[in-house]
């Protein structure tokens, strides 16, 4: 479903949801299948912390318009902790990469009703950035660091389904053991 990758992802949705309401279900369920298929294969690497510099150059090579000076207007809801853009993806392969949208949430809807979201990745992996990448996965397991701040508790993934992500979680480990990352 090429057409999903180059339009804007509010377009995207409703495109998808009229093609569901006009054609039978089965039919239906095929599109979707299509496009669930498309959005996890862009989206199965784990996303790389960027620092404010990073994503204005970043963003600025894809034709974004963002400055130092409008860093904070155009991404309200970047956590510097974490290095962490709230209001757009970081998955470099997206077509949507860095762009903002105040209804980010809902890209990320995709994954989470699929189970393939790890709750807390980045915070687990910053609090624990001197242990090892079991350890890591143990935690995220355990399901400990979800729902906080009132926020809903979410659905625990399994340790065997989190193994998949030893190699980003190890690298993710050595950025946020990096000093400028304390």
């Amino acid at each position: 479903m090429f057409w999903c990758s180059i339009l804007p992802p509010q377009v995207s949705e409703v495109l998808i949801m009229f093609f569901c309401s006009i054609f039978p279900p089965q039919m239906s369920e095929v599109i979707l299948s299509e496009w669930r298929e498309e959005y996890f294969a862009v989206h199965k690497n784990v996303v790389t912390p960027l620092s404010r510099k990073e994503v204005v150059a970043e963003a600025q090579g894809r034709g974004i318009q963002v400055t130092e000076e409008t860093f904070s207007a155009v991404y309200r809801r970047y956590n510097a902790e974490y290095k962490m853009v709230r209001n757009a993806c970081q998955i470099l392969a997206c077509p949507f990469y860095l762009v903002p949208n105040r209804r980010f949430n809902q890209h990320l809807a995709v994954e989470r009703m699929a189970g393939r979201f790890p709750q807390a990745l980045h915070l687990v992996c910053k609090e624990l950035c001197g242990e090892s990448v079991s350890r890591v996965l143990e935690e995220l397991a355990s399901g400990s660091h979800s729902g906080r701040q009132g926020r809903k508790k979410c659905p625990v993934n399994e340790l065997q389904s989190l193994q998949k992500l030893e190699r980003e979680i190890k690298e993710l480990l050595q950025i946020y053991k990096r000093q400028e990352f304390k």
